[in-house]
């Protein structure tokens, strides 16, 4: 839970909105602007390519464009955007025992760190601290304030539609447990 009060917090901090990391606009097409809505757009046009060159099997190749379409909420811009860390993962979230029990104490590496929907990098929370597990994934979204109910069938699908857009996982590798 620690984790998602972090992410919560990291999220709400305010950002230039021309802050926006090479990663990012070496994304985008010449000539384009960079903005989330951009980069999104940029990102979903190359999910199918980008999986391939990770081995990902034909038959999800296949199944990509359809789903993004049908979950659709990449085309969603949220009202604010939150800061990015841009990396969250293991590597990069320390954590420290005291008195016997774990706790997180930092977030480091900044360096991808840009405005977006807050909704993208806890997807890839689930996939790169959790690893897929329910548990550890539940606890994060409780920590960053969601509540039982919406825990929902709809949720995983729009973390699956994010994390398919992020920028070079083979998503194959984590599928563990799909449930939260």
């Amino acid at each position: 839970e620690q984790l998602g009060a972090l992410l919560r917090r990291v999220h709400a901090c305010a950002l230039p909105a021309t802050a926006w990391p090479a990663v990012v606009r070496e994304n985008l097409p010449d000539g384009v602007a960079p903005s989330w809505a951009a980069y999104i757009q940029a990102r979903r046009a190359r999910t199918v390519d980008r999986q391939r060159e990770k081995n990902c099997p034909a038959a999800w190749l296949q199944a990509m464009p359809a789903f993004l379409d049908e979950v659709g909420d990449h085309h969603n811009i949220p009202a604010r955007l939150g800061l990015l860390h841009g990396e969250v993962n293991a590597d990069h979230v320390f954590v420290a025992q005291e008195a016997g029990i774990w706790r997180v104490t930092g977030l480091l590496d900044f360096q991808a760190a840009m405005p977006g929907d807050p909704e993208h990098e806890l997807a890839q929370t689930a996939f790169h601290c959790c690893f897929g597990e329910p548990a550890q994934l539940r606890a994060v979204l409780r920590g960053y304030g969601f509540a039982d109910p919406e825990l929902t069938r709809d949720l995983q699908r729009r973390f699956m539609a994010q994390f398919l857009l992020f920028t070079w996982c083979p998503f194959q590798r984590y599928i563990v447990n799909p449930e939260f």
